[in-house]
């Protein structure tokens, strides 16, 4: 079968070489060519392996998020306000598909809705965000299963996949972010069925693993907005690898290179347009989490964290690389191995994995050193995955220019011998970093409290953290007991997400997502609301819509309410001030 690929256009004929960087052959004068590449022999397809690692690292992660919520009482914010604006969804005073907000990316919280309905006979699904860790155990168990197929793809034997499969799904950070709701795991999953595609097809070409790619990307979006970087990195890579493996007139090669690139850019493109157009046309604003004074850079600029004094600073630069080091200590020795031996035995698929997520983690730093978001260690997690693609494909290897048998057996054993424990080194370190990670509130800010929880229940970190969300049941038990009719309270869901979701009664409150809610807001003290809940109009409490219209509602009711009962901060979150307005 010939290896390359012949396509027609106005411009004259156009050849692709089966790998960019890894053969090149003319089809013989008499060879009729190929409509596809020809492809090495891949060990065949093992649902049953596939299965059985997403079942154990399933149930594993589950049983790990259980003992994180329920003993430890170790719920992550944002997956309890993603859980929350499922519910919303379906059991508020005014359900309705919208409710689910356009801030934050809607997957997390519309898979949720099938597991709240549960709520009656598992209440923590709601009352402590579990249908969370539900569906982040699945996503990350279903990312191990991944990679696994990934590495058989690329001709890892059965005992070292299955080993580099185990190790990633136990490393800290994966395990961590399995069970504890959080929307990495939508994340990495995507991420890594795109990366595999994008295999397929480098070594391969056929189109379809391009489709796979971009929808792929595009389910990614729906969870978090870095996909859309992974997508544009993906459409780079494809097009200049086409542009540069084709053969024919330079506008023919254009035109094909960017056709190729525009399967991967539609399913993605088509999902950004959708998302962006119903929020425009809902919410009046297209892309509301950087807009919105609920989103990403609002909540940095009223935290502070974008201070000009700190923006591109030798602290933040330090503190990127401590992060970028602990989640993967010997990641740039991967990439700069995979790099020289891409080039030195022309193999496009060792490639493949870097283009597609060493951008991601340029853009979150980026993103960190210009203030436009928080320093958190997660949003440099891909380096995980990427050190173990890396790893399996430099352990599964192939033959270079040399021949396998011009080579002498002793510097094939040394070769093998140096590569194995390169490999080995790179990952078991990140076990020991992570760990040290962990234990430094400096760089893991938003973990180490969690783990102080577990290692350090004394300290007066863990025991905030362990009073988290106590206020907020309260008040909601307290409101439940008052037997109050619908729409009687009204808060704003962006502070107050946690008591709404732990309520009996959701029913009872007004929040942001009801269509009502701006017109009761309005006509405070002249409608149905017999109450107000709100927060401080301090840091993340001035974006509060009640302390928007009614600057000094907290602190005196605005002239319009009265205080009817105060729970003072007990945690890492705010005070709450319940006034009655009638």
């Amino acid at each position: 079968m010939s290896d390359t690929l012949t396509r027609g256009s106005e411009d004259g004929p156009v050849v692709l070489r089966r790998d960019t960087l890894e053969v090149v052959r003319t089809p013989e004068p008499a060879a009729r060519p190929s409509l596809r590449r020809s492809a090495p022999p891949r060990p065949a397809a093992s649902p049953r392996e596939a299965l059985t690692l997403w079942g154990l690292f399933f149930a594993g992660y589950v049983a790990l998020g259980w003992v994180l919520v329920q003993h430890y009482g170790s719920i992550a914010l944002d997956a309890m306000s993603r859980v929350a604006n499922g519910s919303l969804v379906v059991f508020s005073s005014d359900p309705h598909l919208a409710a689910v907000g356009f801030v934050w990316n809607p997957l997390p919280s519309i898979a949720s809705i099938p597991l709240l309905f549960g709520k009656g006979l598992v209440p923590e699904l709601a009352t402590k965000a579990f249908a969370g860790n539900v569906l982040s155990a699945g996503c990350m168990a279903a990312a191990v299963a991944v990679l696994a197929g990934l590495l058989r793809d690329a001709g890892l034997r059965r005992g070292p996949r299955l080993a580099l499969a185990v190790a990633f799904g136990l490393t800290p950070m994966i395990a961590y972010y399995g069970a504890n709701g959080m929307s990495e795991a939508y994340l990495l999953l995507t991420q890594l069925v795109a990366v595999r595609a994008l295999l397929v097809w480098s070594r391969t070409g056929h189109w379809p693993a391009l489709v796979t790619v971009g929808v792929a990307l595009g389910v990614g979006y729906l969870a978090r907005y870095e996909a859309a970087v992974s997508a544009a990195a993906a459409c780079a890579f494809v097009a200049v690898a086409v542009h540069r493996s084709a053969e024919g007139a330079p506008a023919a090669r254009r035109r094909v290179a960017l056709l190729d690139a525009l399967l991967v850019a539609a399913p993605v493109g088509f999902v950004v347009a959708v998302w962006a157009g119903l929020s425009w046309l809902i919410v009046g604003e297209p892309f509301a989490q950087f807009s919105s004074a609920y989103g990403n850079s609002s909540q940095v600029e009223q935290q502070g964290a974008n201070s000009t004094d700190a923006l591109f600073s030798l602290d933040r630069v330090m503190t990127s690389g401590l992060q970028l080091l602990a989640l993967s200590p010997l990641l740039v020795v991967l990439v700069g191995v995979s790099l020289v031996l891409a080039w030195r035995r022309r193999r496009l698929s060792l490639l493949a994995p870097t283009a597609l997520l060493a951008p991601v983690l340029a853009f979150e730093l980026y993103a960190y050193l210009s203030g436009t978001t928080f320093g958190w260690l997660r949003f440099y997690i891909c380096t995980v995955p990427l050190a173990f693609v890396l790893a399996g494909l430099l352990l599964a290897g192939r033959p270079g220019s040399v021949p396998r048998a011009a080579r002498p057996a002793s510097r094939r054993r040394a070769l093998r011998g140096a590569t194995a424990a390169a490999v080995a080194a790179a990952l078991v370190a990140p076990f020991g970093t992570q760990v040290w990670a962990i234990e430094n509130g400096s760089v893991a800010a938003e973990e180490a409290p969690q783990f102080d929880l577990v290692f350090h229940p004394d300290s007066p970190v863990a025991q905030r953290m362990e009073r988290r969300f106590a206020n907020e049941r309260e008040i909601a038990a307290f409101l439940d007991a008052q037997l109050l009719p619908d729409q009687s309270v009204l808060v704003d869901n962006a502070s107050g997400y946690a008591i709404v979701l732990a309520s009996r009664r959701p029913q009872q409150f007004v929040v942001t997502t009801d269509r009502e809610f701006p017109e009761a807001l309005r006509t405070l003290g002249s409608n149905d609301v017999r109450f107000v809940l709100d927060v401080p109009n301090e840091l993340l409490g001035r974006s509060n819509a009640v302390n928007v219209a009614y600057p000094t509602f907290f602190a005196d009711g605005a002239g319009i309410g009265t205080l009817e009962r105060e729970w003072a901060a007990n945690s890492d979150q705010p005070a709450w001030r319940l006034y009655s307005v009638r």
